[in-house]
């Protein structure tokens, strides 16, 4: 059996918050009340990590400067979302999601699809978040 990621089992939450109803007097098809979505988004945000960078082995870090480098970037991302720098996170995180695409390192790029949805929902562009986490999804079940 596969193992998926930790995150993985919120992304129904996800995609809950961002086309819940406002009203948390609502039901969802079950007939379930439906949580507001500042509620939702408080339980992603605590159970919900960003995605690190991936450990690899000193040898194939010497071996490939390309991926020093997406990891690098990655990290960088990671440290401009800490202190809300979101629109450099971005960048930060596009540029290494080009690198990881190009050298083909696919548990990556989907790390890095993930965080890129993190920092669009934060920036409050919705669509474009769940357009990021529905690409990392399809990643996580092609691996």
């Amino acid at each position: 059996m596969h193992r998926l990621h930790p995150w993985i089992r919120l992304l129904p939450l996800t995609l809950m918050a961002w086309t819940a109803p406002t009203l948390a007097t609502e039901t969802d098809p079950l007939g379930l009340p439906v949580p507001p979505p500042s509620q939702v988004y408080e339980q992603i945000e605590e159970a919900l990590p960003l995605a690190d960078v991936p450990l690899r082995s000193k040898q194939n870090d010497t071996n490939n400067p390309q991926q020093v480098r997406a990891d690098e970037l990655l990290q960088q991302g990671l440290q401009q979302f800490q202190v809300s720098q979101f629109r450099e996170a971005l960048q930060s995180w596009q540029t290494a999601l080009e690198i990881y695409r190009e050298i083909g390192d696919r548990q990556s790029e989907g790390r890095t699809l993930t965080n890129l949805g993190l920092a669009y929902d934060s920036l409050g562009d919705y669509q474009q978040a769940i357009d990021f986490h529905q690409q990392a999804l399809t990643i996580t079940r092609e691996i």
